[in-house]
């Protein structure tokens, strides 16, 4: 499942906005190194499930792996999932064997990104 990206165009109506609703694959596996694309797509059929817009949602990952042992040590970081309307925000670990979908999961399942 793709992911949603918005862009305001120069000279558009305050706010207008283009969904954008195909990116390349190869740009998003630059983009997304330590979220797999089996992740992506279950972070995106979570969102559907609730009935959520995947724009008013931003994925900002940070990649802390050792370069000295990355071969050795799995790939680590974190994410930090934002939902833009209310600015609430939580960081998962993610990499190598990270549950981070399922955490977000149950955030919301909490309330942890509602209001």
């Amino acid at each position: 499942m793709p992911v949603n990206f918005s862009l305001t165009l120069p000279g558009c109506a305050a706010g207008a906005s283009v969904l954008w609703w195909q990116f390349a694959m190869s740009l998003q596996e630059a983009a997304m190194k330590l979220i797999e694309q089996d992740e992506m797509e279950d972070f995106q059929a979570i969102l559907q499930a609730r009935q959520l817009a995947a724009d008013d949602f931003e994925l900002h990952q940070v990649d802390t792996t050792d370069p000295k042992t990355d071969e050795i040590f799995g790939l680590t970081g974190f994410v930090t999932v934002s939902r833009k309307s209310n600015g609430h925000k939580k960081q998962y670990p993610i990499g190598d064997g990270s549950s981070w979908v399922t955490e977000f999961e149950r955030d919301l399942q909490r309330g942890a990104f509602a209001g």
